[in-house]
């Protein structure tokens, strides 16, 4: 592989303010044997493909749209992507039978194929794309921070987040509905083309700011629909609180005789509330519900306990006391999650070892400690605790947590940091050793488990060498 060409490419002039358009048709994606579409012969290669991937870089991105893919979850619309890679052209999977979120799917081109970068593959060979139950309509190339021709309408990767509104709405349970997506100014221009991306894998996520935690008057939402010829008014969320500063809804339910997705596809939503003040409502595609603020990062708090022989304490509570309070991280606690505790000075002594005691308070008057982990050996540097959503009592964890916060003791053992570790980081049971060689091959993965070249500041990235894994913040 010619790394000069490569890094020529990569130095070359930035691209256009919006996409290369690579690809533009109708091809019904069937799943035969043969491959439906080459970007790596064709006629358009040395023309317009070649040339395209030369002004890339390892954040450009393919955005492969679609006119028509299927949801039935049987049969779900796919896509395949693949390089031939090394002297043997050796064919090899990038994305393996994925699913297709709404009507584009989009990958990034900063991993790496055996030995080779994909950018440096596709920048020699090109590409080839496969896929069932699907009709492609475009494939795009965008550079770092361009759109597609759509402008505001690109299509949006899995995981990230779409902005419908932003502002404050005081939720005050009056007879009329405080915020309205189904025929203000930015429905036809915003909030529509967001919906028409969604599946039933998407979700609404409404943020939430001076939340009343008072068991007689809790903050609350209701979530209303218009379905049918009649357009009956109907509710998906009937008066449920918000927990935290959030509440997310999944679009995978019924409203009568059709889907909640159809009906606000063609007619948007309304939402009401009370005893909070709505700031913010998003559209999260394919199932991305409660992302960790990319700006707080996942550092719930540090410092330095010294656990002794439990007397040492760390009270985690939302309390105005509490300055280290991470409101935007807590809010978005779901099952999945880990609470992750790290250490320095833990002892190995068998007759007495270093160990945690975890509790978490309820979301109710009394503020009652709830053990969720007794005794427990701390292995190594760190502890994780798998937040599962079970009821202790009559409240959940991810209830107690995300309202409340939690207490740790311990003894043997000198705490200095927690860190919230969302679901889906990629690497389970991470156990931190802080000596990998940098000067030795490691692998670098983002904290969704997506393996790449290398680090930039600003974002948290998992770090796997041998049996050593470590979680760094750059």
């Amino acid at each position: 592989m010619n790394k000069f060409f490569t890094l020529l490419a990569a130095a070359g002039l930035a691209m256009s303010a919006n996409a290369t358009v690579l690809w533009e048709g109708e091809f019904v994606m069937d799943g035969s044997a043969e491959f439906n579409e080459c970007f790596c012969e064709g006629t358009d290669w040395a023309s317009k493909v070649a040339p395209a991937l030369a002004k890339a870089t390892d954040k450009s991105k393919l955005v492969f749209t679609y006119s028509e893919v299927s949801t039935d979850a049987e049969n779900p619309g796919q896509i395949e992507l693949v390089v031939k890679v090394g002297p043997s052209w050796t064919w090899t999977d990038l994305v393996a039978w994925k699913d297709i979120p709404g009507k584009a799917y989009t990958y990034t081109l900063d991993e790496l194929t055996g030995d080779y970068t994909v950018l440096e593959v596709m920048q020699e060979r090109g590409f080839i794309v496969k896929g069932k139950n699907a009709t492609l309509a475009k494939v795009e190339l965008l550079g770092e921070g361009e759109e597609g021709e759509g402008g505001g309408d690109t299509p949006v990767q899995p995981g990230e987040n779409i902005a419908l509104w932003e502002g404050e709405f005081v939720m005050d349970g009056s007879a009329e509905f405080n915020g309205c997506f189904c025929e203000g100014a930015d429905w036809a221009s915003k909030v529509a083309p967001a919906l028409a991306k969604a599946t039933d894998k998407s979700s609404l996520i409404f943020t939430y700011a001076n939340v009343s935690s008072d068991p007689a008057n809790p903050g609350q939402i209701e979530l209303v629909v218009k379905v049918g010829p009649s357009w009956t008014w109907t509710d998906v969320v009937n008066w449920e609180n918000i927990s935290g500063t959030t509440y997310t809804y999944k679009l995978d339910e019924l409203a009568g005789d059709y889907t909640v997705l159809e009906v606000m596809q063609e007619r948007g939503f309304i939402v009401k509330g009370k005893n909070a003040t709505l700031v913010k409502v998003e559209l999260a595609l394919d199932g991305a519900t409660k992302p960790v603020d990319p700006v707080e990062g996942s550092v719930l708090w540090e410092g330095e306990t010294v656990m002794g022989a439990w007397a040492g304490i760390l009270e985690y509570k939302n309390i105005p006391e509490n300055t280290q309070w991470k409101a935007a991280l807590m809010s978005r606690i779901d099952a999945g999650d880990k609470l992750l505790f790290h250490y320095t000075d833990v002892s190995t002594d068998p007759e007495a070892p270093g160990q945690i005691q975890l509790a978490a308070f309820t979301p109710d008057a009394a503020w009652a400690w709830t053990e969720l982990v007794k005794y427990d050996n701390i292995t190594g540097n760190t502890y994780t605790y798998d937040i599962t959503g079970d009821p202790y009592g009559d409240f959940t964890d991810v209830e107690m947590l995300s309202e409340r916060g939690f207490a740790v003791k311990g003894q043997n053992a000198t705490l200095v940091k927690v860190e919230l570790i969302k679901k889906g980081a990629g690497v389970e049971n991470v156990t931190v050793d802080n000596t990998i060689d940098f000067d030795a091959p490691v692998e670098i993965y983002t904290i969704e488990g997506r393996r790449v070249m290398e680090m930039t500041p600003g974002h948290i990235y998992i770090l796997r060498q041998g049996n050593k894994v470590t979680k760094l913040a750059r």
